[in-house]
């Protein structure tokens, strides 16, 4: 018996209502499924009233997004990435290191290579004739394995195999991210520790490239205001290795004694390729130009201290770094160009963001002046950074 007008429509009418119902499902699904395997999950850490969310990746250990509150009480993310719908450019290593936890040895060692107890070993060249952030397939690339402690905090290990990337000994190593609040300001602090099976240098850092006015569009931070607890600095060669020399940053446009904008003296900065600061600043360990700088040797003597501190006058956001490590690099961001789209599909521009690494001396184990971190069997790797956030209102 052949269906009646009415029935024939309630058929259509259902078979409408199902189409609309499943591309209204359709459209709700994110356009590929994260995968906890390849490092893609990740972990969301949060305090107060949301003042301040820290979203982090087993990829690298990297901070994907860092959203705080502006003097107004809106929300910004500050920290320069990619979507977790794009995060090839963490794993196949071409994303410049955003918000990644570089290592074995963070910044560039000469030549790729370096003597320790009468041995020379040869590293990975990836940056020139030289070693960067750990090589061509640094930590920075690797995925951790991922904790969440509590709502606040999260621990990630990794175990870096002898030989990794021509580095001795088999090291463990693990980045602790905790949230705190305080009276005035919420704090994110980071406990960098390793532990090894044979001797090996050690210098972990975190790589966060910061625009404190909001990584929602194209803007650049020369007009962020920076001050550095810093009276020396390390020159550098035409390869951005130091030179072994420390010098005084009086009458240098590396002296933030006093508060500047970044881009007020910037195009003073002579260097190859694009302008602009790519500076380990002293923080502490050196008394002079007579004085011997101080053996780090992997658990400074110090507790954490002031080292630098930054503010974007337009959105009220400022955020002070504290550490216990002996140096800090000071980075503008030179080597963006528009080339790279992030997180919303922006194009980060030069001078995009700066970072402060904070870090042993770059090249120290090849000169034997600089604070040292040879981590032995039995010995500890301990490294303290803080990014603490309060709101400025000129």
């Amino acid at each position: 018996m052949a269906p009646s007008n009415q029935q024939s429509l309630r058929i259509w009418l259902l078979v409408i209502v199902a189409a609309l119902m499943f591309l209204v499902l359709l459209q709700r699904l994110p356009s590929r499924q994260v995968d906890s395997q390849k490092g893609e999950a990740p972990i969301i850490l949060a305090i107060g009233a949301q003042d301040l969310e820290l979203h982090i990746l087993p990829i690298g250990a990297v901070v994907q997004r860092l959203i705080v509150r502006d003097k107004l009480g809106a929300k910004r993310d500050v920290a320069l990435g990619f979507d977790l719908d794009d995060l090839a450019p963490y794993q196949n290593g071409t994303s410049p290191y955003f918000g990644a936890v570089v290592g074995r040895v963070a910044n560039r060692v000469k030549n790729a290579a370096f003597q320790l107890d009468g041995k020379t070993y040869h590293l990975t060249a990836n940056d020139g004739n030289n070693s960067l952030h750990g090589g061509k397939k640094g930590w920075s690339m690797h995925t951790w394995s991922a904790k969440q402690l509590s709502k606040t905090s999260a621990k990630l290990t990794l175990v870096s195999p002898d030989g990794d990337e021509g580095y001795p000994g088999q090291v463990t190593a693990s980045v602790t991210y905790t949230l705190v609040q305080g009276r005035d300001s919420t704090d994110v602090r980071m406990l960098f520790e390793a532990a090894t099976t044979a001797p090996t240098p050690i210098n972990m850092a975190q790589h966060c490239y910061f625009n404190l006015g909001g990584v929602h569009e194209p803007s650049d931070v020369l007009d962020h205001r920076i001050q550095i607890n810093s009276s020396y600095y390390t020159p550098v060669d035409s390869e951005t290795i130091p030179t072994g020399e420390v010098e005084p940053v009086k009458g240098t446009p590396f002296d933030f004694r006093e508060e500047h904008a970044i881009g007020e003296r910037i195009a003073q900065i002579t260097r190859p390729g694009p302008g602009g600061y790519d500076t380990n600043m002293v923080l502490w360990g050196f008394d002079g130009p007579d004085a011997a700088l101080h053996t780090h040797n992997c658990v400074s003597a110090i507790e954490v201290q002031q080292a630098a501190s930054v503010h974007d006058p337009e959105s009220g956001i400022q955020l002070d770094i504290l550490t216990n490590s002996p140096g800090l690099q000071f980075y503008s961001g030179n080597f963006l160009d528009g080339s790279i789209a992030g997180k919303g599909g922006v194009r980060y521009p030069q001078h995009g963001a700066f970072a402060l690494e904070t870090q042993v001396f770059p090249n120290s184990i090849n000169t034997p002046s600089f604070p040292q971190c040879v981590l032995r069997p039995g010995g500890k790797y301990e490294h303290k950074a803080i990014w603490r956030f309060r709101k400025k209102i000129d």
